[in-house]
């Protein structure tokens, strides 16, 4: 026997827990009907939700979404009010609402599952996935009062709230308004809480006053404020409430306070309060009318049971888990269906049958993933051939740029021995200009010596017959010495074209050899820009050696009139001198002239010969050796007219050899203007390669393109290869577990067939309905979860199915549209 003590001890725990409840339901009940806009008003929670409407409703305000499923605005009976639960319920689960409730539970008003529903509801929504306590507030109130704050040990102080709602509109709770009663307070500073800052009032004021509120509720009203302060800084731990809710896979990824709730109801706040009176020593003077209402002490034997048998449960809960509330209701769904089946006893046998078509449906379903894993299998090896050959192909690609890589070196290395003897031409050219500047300034000098010669051998013939005696020898040796080094320049020009054929092979080479990377072919077209740039030099040095020599004739031209005048002054004064002297004179006219002629031949020469330098110091040399012998040939002159006679057979030989000195100049000429159209190939072949360059690095970037695709086209089939594997291992496990929760659900039916039984048509619809169900969570597929039972039923009614086909025909009709 329980001491009178611990009775009264039980019965006020039933009777927190009687006013915990009520104060968890009337903020629910405000909470919904503040987000509905009392659109359905809801007076009670607990059976005023039999409709569906005003959760659907709820949901849709919570979520932002509708219900994609039509439901029965006005129903009529029972049901379409379960058709809307079973709807409801199936939207909570798409929005990953942890749901344990199911449609009967509402209909049975069970309290402990609605209560738990609006729990997890406000936790997800309300306290954005998060658990909240009061004392979770304390950092942002003392912020706002610039002081520290308890709130556990401060709500039920009127000045709390009035600095509180104050802080969000001044004066918007004035302390004179405040009197004598701290109900009446309270219940003046949450009006303007409502009034003036929209926040409901989910609250007891009176309960508020006395300290008994619960912490669950009291969090559920300051999260209204917290929603409300827009100077809420960003380090605030309660920040996250202003923020979008956060979508967590299952309940147990959601974030934990660091006072975190136990899973089982215990006493709260108001339960110590009343825990703590209740020890005081004398327990007559323990008031229980600041819970609800006036009650006596003592207490009959029924009422005394009750208490005894509900403080014995609520140990069991206590120490039950939420595994061992899900396997209670687990048998109390077991034991309706068990009533509700009582009419199945003679239908063991076609049970069996069933059975054995599940089987065979199971058989099939076998061969038809056999099927599917076998052409997964040759997908896969048709994969891996394109792959091998993809691979292949790649290889191939790699081996031909090493080889154009090498080849490309190769090229780079005869570019630069063409350099280098570019560079040669180049020097032999600029020395060869200095020699024909240094030629043409003795020519110069030799002309004016020639002057001064003339102007002396006026008076004097004998002078003038042995100076032009000298002066035919040393032409006469002059032109051997020429005719030698026209030799030699055959030699080098012969030698030039041999170079130039090795060029044009070289370059053919090139030609050939022109296939390689990027990078080297920029480099290569470098190259070839430098040679043209050389080119181009060469062609301005030409073109200014030519200007040079036209003015060289010019000069020639002047000297030759200034010859012709002093020639006529010659000849006045030679008037008395024998028709021989003027002969002479002719002939050394004759002589200048082809002096001239020489001169511009070998200016023309100036473009091609690279080693004349040396020969002409040697005639510089031997000039001036004659320079020196001017003096002795004056005393020769006496002589010259005895050897005139055998001077003009001389001289004729000589114009014969001058002639022939033209004729190999015009030869060099000729071979002058093949090298200018050598370097017109040159210039020709250049940009036939500067073309095929071109042409090369398009194919080079198509080729990379085309690198790049097969490079995309395998990684997509491997993409695709991952997919269909994916999804193959997703059926197999989906049909694995169908039918381990088939044949669970016929071992039950089994087990259960024996005490089935069907009287009426009532019983007949709850049979037909919990059948449904129970295929309903066996399959748990989109299209199961679609259907709705009643139509279901309505069907079956339509086609007059018998009973015994009842099982057969919904698992076919849940598993297909």
């Amino acid at each position: 026997m329980l001491s009178e003590h611990q009775r009264l001890r039980k019965s006020a725990s039933v009777k927190i827990q009687k006013v915990v409840q009520e104060q968890h339901s009337k903020a629910y009940k405000d909470w919904l009907n503040f987000i509905n806009q009392d659109e359905p008003h809801v007076n009670d929670i607990f059976t005023d939700l039999r409709s569906g409407l005003a959760l659907i409703k709820l949901m849709e305000k919570l979520t932002g979404k509708t219900l994609d499923k039509k439901y029965d605005k006005n129903p009529k009976d029972v049901i379409h009010e379960r058709d809307n639960i079973e709807l409801l319920i199936g939207f909570m689960k798409r929005n990953k609402v942890d749901v344990r409730i199911v449609a009967q539970d509402i209909f049975d008003q069970n309290k402990k599952q609605i209560l738990q529903l609006f729990n997890t509801l406000v936790r997800k929504y309300h306290y954005k996935e998060h658990n909240l306590h009061p004392n979770d507030f304390n950092k942002w109130l003392s912020t706002i009062f610039g002081r520290e704050v308890y709130v556990e040990k401060e709500y039920m102080d009127e000045h709390f709230w009035e600095k509180l709602i104050n802080y969000f509109r001044v004066d918007s709770v004035l302390e004179k308004e405040f009197t004598n009663d701290p109900k009446a307070n309270m219940n003046y500073c949450f009006t303007a809480a409502r009034d003036f800052l929209g926040i409901p009032i989910i609250m007891e004021p009176s309960l508020v006053a006395s300290g008994f509120l619960d912490d669950e509720v009291l969090t559920m009203y300051l999260v209204y404020y917290v929603l409300n302060d827009k100077n809420i800084r960003d380090d605030e731990e309660i920040k996250f409430l202003q923020n979008d809710i956060i979508s967590v896979s299952s309940p147990s990824q959601l974030s934990r306070s660091t006072r975190a709730r136990p899973k089982t109801m215990n006493l709260t706040m108001a339960g110590s309060r009343l825990s703590e009176k209740l020890d005081l020593e004398d327990y007559e003077e323990l008031n229980l009318e600041d819970m609800k209402g006036d009650e006596t002490k003592t207490e009959s034997e029924g009422e005394k049971g009750l208490v005894e048998e509900f403080s014995n449960r609520r140990d069991n809960f206590n120490k039950m888990g939420e595994t061992e509330l899900e396997l209670r209701r687990m048998k109390e769904e077991n034991e309706r269906i068990k009533k509700a089946l009582k009419s199945k006893q003679n239908e063991c046998a076609e049970m069996t049958k069933k059975v054995g078509e599940l089987n065979d449906s199971i058989t099939q379903k076998e061969k038809s993933y056999i099927q599917m894993r076998d052409e997964r299998e040759k997908i896969e090896e048709d994969l891996n051939e394109k792959l091998h050959n993809m691979f292949i192909e790649l290889k191939g690609v790699k081996e031909e740029r090493e080889k154009l890589i090498n080849e490309n070196t190769e090229k780079g290395n005869k570019i630069n021995l063409l350099n280098k003897t570019m560079d040669n031409l180049q020097q032999e050219k600029k020395q060869t200009k200095k020699s024909f500047d240094e030629q043409i300034n003795f020519m110069e000098g030799r002309i004016n010596t020639i002057q001064n010669r003339c102007e002396t051998q006026v008076n004097d013939e004998r002078l003038i017959n042995e100076t032009l005696k000298k002066s035919n020898n040393a032409f006469i040796l002059h032109n051997a010495e020429l005719t030698s080094t026209n030799e030699l320049l055959k030699k080098e020009n012969e030698e030039l074209k041999k170079e130039n054929n090795k060029i044009t092979e070289e370059l053919s080479q090139v030609k050939s050899s022109t296939i390689g990377e990027k990078e080297e072919i920029n480099i290569i077209k470098k190259e070839k820009s430098e040679l043209e740039e050389i080119i181009k030099q060469l062609k301005k040095e030409n073109e200014e050696l030519k200007t040079e020599n036209e003015n060289n004739k010019k000069e020639i031209k002047e000297l030759t009139l200034n010859i012709q005048e002093i020639q006529t002054l010659l000849n006045k004064t030679q008037t008395e001198n024998s028709t021989k002297i003027s002969e002479l004179e002719e002939k050394l006219k004759d002589s200048q002239k082809e002096l001239g002629e020489i001169q511009i031949n070998l200016n023309q020469e100036k473009e091609i010969n690279n080693k004349l330098n040396e020969q002409i110091s040697k005639c510089n040399k031997e000039i001036q050796s004659l320079n020196d012998k001017n003096i002795e040939l004056e005393k020769l002159i006496s002589t010259l007219q005895q050897e005139i006679e055998n001077n003009k057979k001389e001289v004729e030989n000589s114009k014969k050899e001058v002639e022939d000195m033209k004729y190999e100049l015009e030869h060099y000429k000729s071979d002058d203007n093949d090298r200018e159209h050598q370097l017109v190939d040159l210039q020709t072949e250049v940009t036939q390669l500067k073309y095929e360059i071109q042409s090369f690095i398009l194919k080079q970037q198509k080729a990379d393109e085309q690198i790049k695709d097969l490079e995309n086209q395998i990684s997509n089939l491997q993409k695709e290869k991952e997919d269909i594997l994916h999804s193959l291992e997703v059926e197999k496990q989906n049909r694995i577990k169908i039918e381990e929760e088939s044949q669970k659900t016929i071992a039950e039916f089994k087990k259960n067939v024996e005490l089935f039984g069907v009287l009426d048509e009532d019983d007949r619809k709850s049979l037909f309905i919990s059948i449904a169900l129970a295929i309903k969570l066996a399959l748990n597929t989109k299209v199961s979860n679609d259907l709705s039972i009643t139509e279901l039923y309505d069907e079956i009614k339509e086609k007059s199915i018998l009973l015994k086909n009842w099982n057969n025909w919904l698992f076919e009709r849940l598993s297909h549209p």
